[in-house]
């Protein structure tokens, strides 16, 4: 899983801090190049044993450095860095007195380098194994993260690479099961970014888990505070790009989406697309997609002849497959927390891979799994509208 990210709470703040009156073994520096000499803004979580904290940087000229208090008792502070829209560009773990030097490539994580590691075969040191496994790998993916975890399960870099890097949602056993070849010495309870979801993914049933309050990056920048005790019934999608987005995952999102002011219904995306700008095309594009349900096809040409008649919102019927529109707002809730099922906000729930659906109410769950229909069946007004007829 490639971010945890994602956590909202990632807000700019004017960062470097300024240590005055302080030792040089009382802080760490990071001295950082950008590969190609750009100017760009980094973001970075740094995680110490008193708490987790975002930064934002500036690299001016192709250069950043990064300065800050180290844990007094000497344990490692973990950093992960990434670009603005939350692609991982590099790890690293420091100390107090270390000065390390960094070259960040724009592009990913594959040309990250730690220019200050020795290179050399302490396979306890994370900086250094961790640079010779990025100098030696060619393609990084599931299995090479693997064969990593597998050789070195007492280095912390283990742990990070499974975190960050590691897609669970393909095998979220074989991830729970690298995660219990860590030693626990590998894995500080300070460095934690939510991995924990891959065990509660085993045996949860709907009715076990409560949808729970969060704070979640939402499409126009701004945060959306999702409160359970105000909805009666909420949608919680969790999507990416891909075939079955304009097919299934949009007509589910539109259908809740209509009854969201009337009937205190939410509908909420969670977006695990790599980046922000996938997002935000994915949402581009489900502006022009037709509608599609499971109503029988009208005729061609009587759509055709009354075509000029057809209004322009679809808010009578938001499942009607006949009524194609060239561009219909977004009626949910999107948010983006990155790519990997165990990041902030999706690692309370079972998701095993995507898309997936959860239909909850304040107090119980009343559907969990991948079938669009089935959720739709599961919501409340649907099942009403339904008697009706």
């Amino acid at each position: 899983m490639r971010v945890y990210t994602k956590k909202v709470f990632f807000v700019v703040v004017g960062l470097l801090w300024i240590v005055t009156g302080c030792s040089s073994r009382d802080t760490f520096k990071i001295s950082g190049d950008i590969s190609d000499g750009r100017e760009i803004t980094l973001r970075m979580l740094v995680y110490s044993p008193s708490g987790v904290r975002p930064e934002v940087l500036a690299a001016r000229s192709g250069h950043f450095e990064y300065e800050a208090p180290a844990a007094s008792d000497h344990r490692k502070t973990f950093i992960e860095i990434y670009s603005n829209d939350y692609t991982l560009l590099g790890l690293l773990a420091v100390e107090g007195g270390d000065k390390e030097e960094v070259t960040v490539d724009p592009a990913g994580i594959s040309g990250f380098r730690i220019q200050t590691a020795t290179n050399e075969t302490d396979t306890t040191s994370f900086n250094d194994m961790l640079n010779l496994w990025l100098s030696n790998t060619e393609k990084i993916d599931n299995e090479s993260i693997s064969e990593f975890i597998s050789l070195y399960p007492y280095n912390a870099a283990s742990y990070a690479l499974l975190t960050t890097l590691y897609d669970a949602s393909i095998d979220p056993l074989g991830a729970y099961e690298l995660l219990s070849k860590i030693e626990p010495d590998a894995r500080p309870g300070y460095y934690d970014n939510g991995f924990g979801f891959i065990s509660y993914n085993r045996g949860v049933l709907p009715g076990n888990y409560k949808v729970l309050p969060d704070t979640l990056f939402c499409a126009a920048d701004t945060f959306f505070i999702l409160d359970p005790a105000k909805y009666k019934t909420m949608l919680l999608a969790f999507t990416a790009e891909g075939d079955q987005r304009a097919d299934s995952v949009v007509p589910l999102l539109r259908y809740a989406g209509e009854y969201a002011k009337k009937d205190s219904v939410l509908a909420l995306e969670y977006n695990l697309s790599p980046d922000t700008v996938t997002w935000r095309r994915a949402l581009r594009n489900d502006r022009r997609k037709p509608l599609k349900t499971d109503e029988p096809k009208t005729d061609t040409k009587k759509s055709n002849k009354n075509k000029k008649n057809e209004p322009k919102s679809i808010s009578d019927n938001p499942l009607n497959k006949n009524k194609v529109v060239d561009e219909e707002p977004i009626n949910w809730v999107s948010v983006w927390t990155g790519t990997g099922v165990g990041t902030p906000g999706v690692d309370k729930y079972p998701v095993t891979g995507l898309p997936y659906y959860i239909v909850a109410t304040p107090d119980t769950i009343l559907y969990s799994g991948t079938s669009a229909s089935s959720a739709r069946d599961a919501l409340p007004e649907q099942k009403q509208g339904k008697k009706k007829n």
